[in-house]
């Protein structure tokens, strides 16, 4: 085992499920905290406020009755959080203030809340900040002065350091899950972000960029999300499930002499996605497990040619065999590919691990067709429980590698060809949540709680890196 395990690699976990958003760390929230303070529009501050712009971090120029800037305080210790969960911001009490504002830039959001008379409030952010500050406002006049909002004022700040690590939205609302809208950031509205994966834009007019397809397996589609947050359907028609392929090339022809428009591609609970470059193409593919009609399927990048690889649609099972479309899978999952073009596929209901190689040929990897179980060994003798995710090393000398499976509540490797199955971490019948010093000795005690997604990274250390939904 220390052979092939001696390999750099960083291998991040995901635990949980997506809600109706994208992240930018692919990992959903604990759960939404509240706010310890109203939030106001900028036309309903009180006390004339606001004196600070937000888009900018400077007070306006000539805004309001301030006639004195006092010298800023200095900032209290950075705080890091992450999306979603309560977090205290803490300042320093001002004497004799008549009335103070918190202030903060939440991604492309002005968010301004009153905190007169307090010194600490608890935050639910909804995005990464900037420009968080607490303005006080004093009376200009001297000691025991009053004054009126059409007086001066004299106002201080002092500068809140929040950074906000982890999950934080980057496209959709999560508490509106149920509906789907494209649009831009949280204006966008769908079901459910599962997995996505990254894939080149090129145009003659722009800058080469890349986009993220996301399946929402509740909505039956694929999404296209641009780096600015828009989003849109990449392919497949939104809460209509079924299996239906791009039409050939001489059907589609036929629809545009017509001047009819060919009907969308669809899914049915589309799962788990992987990118393909076969040797013999210019031009890399996604691959999607349709979940719901247990088959494997190929789109182009472009979104407008979806081909069914392998699995007979609608009829869950098991059967290997040398043409594609006459395999059968129950339930697939994670994918994951190597070098060379071949595809593995993390066989849910069936609990073991298909591969498909080039030429589509469809074989068992791992693990015995209908018998569930958590047993190391090799090939048919193996046994999984709950498999979800998949991720792929590949060797450097030889065509040999290593694949990563979410099992239960446990990551386990999976060697190819050979087909050798070692529990890495976790137990996958008991969940857990601890870190494990290295070296930590046998047995490996329970330490994760159902890992679902994961994803390989090259580094210059042998390590494996867990990604905590915070």
């Amino acid at each position: 085992m220390a052979a092939w395990m001696a390999i750099p690699l960083a291998l991040a976990i995901l635990e949980g499920f997506g809600m109706g958003m994208v992240a930018a760390a692919a990992a959903p929230p604990c759960g939404l905290g509240e706010d310890t303070f109203i939030r106001h529009n900028p036309e309903t501050c009180p006390h004339g406020f606001p004196f600070l712009d937000l888009a900018t971090g400077r007070r306006f120029p000539g805004r309001g009755r301030v006639v004195k800037e006092e010298p800023a305080l200095k900032p209290p210790p950075a705080i890091r959080t992450g999306y979603g969960l309560p977090c205290p911001l803490r300042w320093d009490r001002q004497p004799g203030a008549r009335a103070q504002l918190l202030s903060f830039r939440e991604g492309d959001v002005f968010v301004r809340g009153e905190v007169t008379g307090l010194d600490e409030v608890e935050v639910a952010f909804q995005g990464p900040v900037r420009t968080c500050a607490v303005e006080t406002l004093r009376a200009a006049g001297g000691p025991g002065e009053t004054s009126s909002e059409n007086e001066k004022w004299t106002s201080s700040l002092q500068r809140l350091q929040v950074d906000v690590r982890g999950v934080f939205p980057f496209a959709g609302d999560p508490a509106a899950l149920g509906e789907h809208r494209n649009g831009r950031g949280m204006a966008a509205r769908f079901h459910e972000a599962f997995d996505a994966a990254r894939i080149p834009v090129r145009s003659c007019c722009a800058p080469p960029r890349w986009d993220l397809v996301v399946t929402d397996p509740r909505g039956h589609v694929l999404l296209r999300v641009t780096p600015d947050g828009d989003v849109s359907v990449f392919c497949g028609e939104p809460d209509q499930p079924g299996h239906l392929d791009s039409p050939a090339l001489r059907e589609r022809l036929r629809s545009l002499l017509a001047c009819q428009d060919a009907p969308p591609p669809r899914f049915n609970r589309p799962t788990f996605l992987a990118a393909r470059r076969l040797p013999e193409w210019s031009a890399p593919e996604l691959l999607v497990s349709d979940s719901g009609n247990q088959v494997i399927r190929r789109v182009s990048l472009s979104g407008k040619n979806v081909e069914t690889l392998a699995g007979t649609p609608g009829l869950p099972g098991h059967h290997d065999s040398a043409r594609p479309r006459e395999a059968l899978f129950n339930d697939p999952q994670g994918l994951a590919t190597d070098p060379e073009g071949n595809v593995y596929v993390a066989d849910r209901g069936n609990f073991v691990i298909r591969r498909i190689d080039g030429s589509g040929q469809v074989t068992t990897l791992a693990g015995s067709p209908g018998q569930a179980g958590s047993v190391d060994g090799l090939g048919g003798s193996a046994r999984f429980a709950d498999l979800r995710g998949l991720a792929c090393q590949a060797g450097d000398t030889d065509a040999g590698g290593i694949l990563y499976v979410a099992d239960g509540h446990a990551v386990r490797a999976v060697t190819f060809p050979e087909g050798a199955v070692v529990t890495l971490l976790g137990q996958v019948a008991t969940p857990g949540f601890r870190d494990l010093p290295s070296g930590a000795a046998e047995p490996r005690p329970a330490c994760l709680r159902g890992p679902t997604g994961l994803s390989m990274d090259y580094v210059p250390r042998n390590i494996i890196q867990v990604l905590w939904p915070v």
